[in-house]
C-alpha cells in the first residue's frame, strides 16, 4: 500500500524513554516550548538530554489531555525535519540523539519515537514530543497529518522506515520487529 497520512488529533504517543530529570521550572511556558529561549533550536545544550516537561493540553485545538516534551539531539536528517515529524533514536549506541533516518533496527525495535515540534538544524538540541496527545495549542505548527506506510489501522502503532524510497520514520501498524509507540483512534487516510 502506498505512503498515507493520518490527523495529528488521531492518536496519542506512549512516553517509553524510561527515567530521566523532569523540568519544574513554573516560569517554563508550554507556549514558549519551540523557541530558543526554551532551548529549542539551539548549538548549545540548555538542558540536560532527557529531560522532561510535562504539561496539560487544554484541547481548544485538538484532543485535550496530557503531553510530554523530551529534550533531545539531533543527529544527521536524511530529509529536513519539521513539525510532527518522526524520529526514532540515531543507532543502538545514541538513544538521545535522534533523525528521521532510521539507521538501526534496534531503534526501531525498542518502541522509541518522538515528534519533531519545529524545523531543527543537524547537531542542535530541542524539544519533541514523546507521550500524550499532540499539542496544537501550545504548537500551531503541530497542526496537520503524521506520515503513515499507508497500512495503519486503529489501535497501536510503532516507527517503521518503510516510507518509499526515502526510509523516513513513519507511523505503521505494530508488528514483531517494533515496540508500540502509540495509539491511533482510527485507519490512516
Amino acid at each position: 500500500m502506498a505512503d498515507s497520512t493520518i490527523d495529528s488529533d488521531l492518536v496519542t504517543f506512549c512516553d517509553n524513554w524510561g527515567d530521566g530529570p523532569v523540568l519544574n521550572d513554573p516560569d517554563f511556558s508550554p507556549y514558549q516550548i519551540a523557541s530558543t529561549g526554551a532551548g529549542h533550536n539551539t548549538a548549545a545544550k540548555a538542558y540536560e538530554v532527557g529531560t522532561r516537561v510535562k504539561f496539560s493540553h487544554p484541547g481548544v485545538a485538538g484532543q485535550p489531555g496530557p503531553c510530554t516534551f523530551i529534550y533531545l539531539k539531533t543527529g544527521t536528517q536524511i530529509a529536513s525535519i519539521g513539525a510532527l515529524s518522526i524520529v526514532v533514536p540515531s543507532s543502538a549506541t545514541l538513544w538521545y540523539t535522534v533523525s528521521n533516518k532510521v539507521a538501526d533496527a534496534v531503534a526501531i525495535t525498542s518502541g522509541l519515537c518522538a515528534v519533531a515540534i519545529s524545523a531543527i538544524t543537524d547537531a542542535y538540541y530541542g524539544w519533541y514530543l514523546c507521550g500524550g496527545v499532540t499539542p496544537t495549542d501550545f504548537v500551531s505548527a503541530m497542526t496537520g497529518d503524521y506520515l503513515t506506510t499507508g497500512t495503519l489501522t486503529a489501535g497501536a502503532f510503532g516507527a517503521d522506515a518503510g516510507v518509499t524510497a526515502t526510509t523516513i520514520a513513519a507511523l505503521a501498524p505494530v508488528t514483531t520487529l517494533m515496540g508500540t509507540a502509540g495509539f491511533a483512534l482510527a485507519a490512516d487516510a
